[in-house]
């Protein structure tokens, strides 16, 4: 073959092959998700208390949830009074990172 038929040849294989990594990588790309909780996920969940929660938001303490089936430990803050180390409690909202919980008793 002489380089006049090369050429075309060569340039057509190339773009055949561009135009099939495309494909190929945005097919790939279609099967990513983000399977990372997110903190709102809580909201309605029962947990317990971990690390005692100064009540009327004074301070941060420590609730276990279970989120997407993991036990987790997130920061939370209550309204209500002291909730000590192993009370029931139930997300009700959420403050950028932190959760706000209730203890059960007072969950209607």
């Amino acid at each position: 073959m002489g380089p006049l038929l090369s050429l075309p040849i060569g340039i057509v294989a190339g773009v055949a092959a561009l135009v099939a990594t495309a494909k190929i990588t945005r097919s790939i790309l279609r099967l990513e998700s983000d399977r990372t909780p997110a903190i709102e996920e809580t909201i309605g969940e029962r947990g317990t208390v971990y690390l005692t929660i100064p009540g009327g938001e004074t301070g941060l303490g420590k609730v276990h949830v279970t989120l997407r089936g993991r036990l987790v430990e997130l920061a939370a803050i209550t309204k209500n009074d002291t909730l000590p180390t192993g009370a029931a409690v139930e997300v009700v909202d959420t403050v950028g990172e932190t959760v706000v919980v209730v203890p059960l008793t007072f969950v209607e």
